[in-house]
């Protein structure tokens, strides 16, 4: 399924689950970390149990529990796994390392679903590569930068977590799985949500997290390939099969790697027709 976009939504407003399918996101995720206070945890977890009946159509559905070594991180599994529910991606913030992965795949036990590690603090980013290879095969990576940019103690801004940024995008190559970038802050800002999203592709990231559906056109039109970049994809691939193995095609030379590319683009646009 299309990994473009995911749509928070607090699991205290399960009735926002529909809205954000009819939004178009292609992953809606059910918070019950940040977006719940201590005191309503219990509360929200028969809610989100019962969000996730709710018809999804395109869309994936997906709960980010709280940490995996708090409480509430075990009790909130526990509530799955006890009424049955899996979604179709487990998000398990703070994680440190493939221990927390291995904790998680524990917990829930054989029915564990794919899972989104969320890259957060200092610490996991010097473990991304073992931590992406934890989720691998189904799983992804996910940049949370808030958090990231409070624990390093800089701006919340592109520039200072490049570095950041490219260290997640080659976990996730080095492990063949996705990495969605963090939400774009500004919710009245949709011109800038955009321009961030079309840096994040260019950068690497198969997707991009949205706090707020005005935020999902711009980041579909940057992670759905144009008209023009299928046609030279299907260019691509048409050449090098009749070629011994590098070739030129409009003045550009093209081997391997811009072959590997253009298949991706082909697999992307494929998913979003099926």
């Amino acid at each position: 399924m299309p990994r473009r976009s995911l749509l928070f939504v607090p699991a205290l407003r399960p009735e926002r689950v529909a809205k954000a399918v009819a939004a178009g996101a292609d992953i809606v995720c059910v918070d019950l970390e940040d977006s719940v206070t201590a005191e309503r945890k219990a509360d929200a977890r028969p809610m989100a149990v019962e969000a996730l009946r709710t018809p999804a159509g395109t869309s994936a559905l997906a709960v980010r529990i709280n940490p995996v070594r708090s409480a509430d991180g075990q009790l909130d599994i526990a509530a799955l796994v006890s009424a049955g529910a899996r979604p179709d991606y487990l998000m398990v913030p703070k994680v440190d390392g493939p221990d927390d992965i291995a904790r998680v795949r524990e917990l829930f036990g054989p029915a564990v679903p794919p899972l989104i590690a969320l890259i957060e603090t200092a610490v996991a980013v010097e473990q991304a590569s073992a931590i992406a290879r934890a989720v691998a095969p189904d799983g992804m990576l996910f940049f949370g930068a808030m958090d990231m940019s409070a624990e390093l103690g800089c701006s919340l801004e592109w520039e200072p977590l490049v570095f950041v940024r490219g260290r997640l995008v080659q976990a996730a190559a080095s492990a063949g799985i996705d990495v969605l970038d963090t939400p774009y802050p500004d919710i009245a800002d949709e011109a800038g949500g955009a321009t961030e999203a079309r840096r994040a592709r260019q950068f690497g990231f198969a997707g991009k997290a949205a706090i707020h559906p005005k935020h999902l056109p711009g980041i579909h039109a940057a992670f759905t390939p144009t008209v023009e970049e299928i046609a030279w994809a299907r260019r691509v691939i048409d050449g090098m099969a009749n070629s011994t193995g590098v070739f030129q095609l409009d003045g550009k030379m093209i081997d391997r790697p811009v072959v590997r590319a253009a298949e991706r683009t082909l697999a992307i646009a494929g998913k979003l027709r099926s």
